[in-house]
């Protein structure tokens, strides 16, 4: 078994809204496959990370399964409505299932503390498939099992006109 982050961009996919529908697909999601498709094998571990500016909450989103071997396939329909802009209408890729949503997710920031020599720092998720070795998936686990806020609570005073 290997250890892969697979990275998607704002400006290419919208993967947060993706992850939301696809528990009604039965968790089961098209990845795009770039590099070490000679590698990447079923039962492999995947961290899905989603990137962009800080205000889209870029970080690990979901952590899941291989379920195939890479190979040109057809995103389905409900996939292709999360498309920025249209991805050819079949690719190199794989069927990923979805076996937890972080929520929220783990903060990328979190990620290039824990990993800072690891290629998907140093070119800052510039890519779509990383490798990991064991330790760096261990680390990233560890990321995973911290607390995470549920983001910035809301000023008792500025949630209504009252003074009380």
């Amino acid at each position: 078994m290997a250890y892969w982050i697979f990275h998607s961009v704002d400006h290419t996919y919208k993967l947060p809204e993706a992850l939301k529908e696809a528990p009604r697909h039965g968790n089961v999601l098209s990845f795009r496959v770039s590099r070490y498709a000679a590698e990447i094998t079923p039962g492999d571990t995947v961290y899905v990370c989603f990137g962009g500016p800080i205000n889209r909450s870029p970080g690990l989103y979901a952590t899941a399964t291989v379920l195939t071997l890479p190979d040109t396939i057809q995103p389905k329909a409900w996939e292709r409505r999360y498309e920025a802009k249209p991805f050819p209408p079949a690719e190199r890729g794989v069927w990923l299932k979805i076996e937890q949503l972080r929520v929220p997710p783990v903060p990328r920031g979190a990620i290039y503390g824990e990993l800072p020599e690891h290629q998907f720092v140093k070119t800052r998720g510039n890519g779509t498939n990383f490798r990991l070795t064991p330790e760096q998936a261990s680390a990233i686990e560890g990321l995973i099992a911290k607390p995470r806020a549920l983001g910035d609570p809301t000023r008792a005073g500025s949630r209504s006109g009252s003074t009380r």
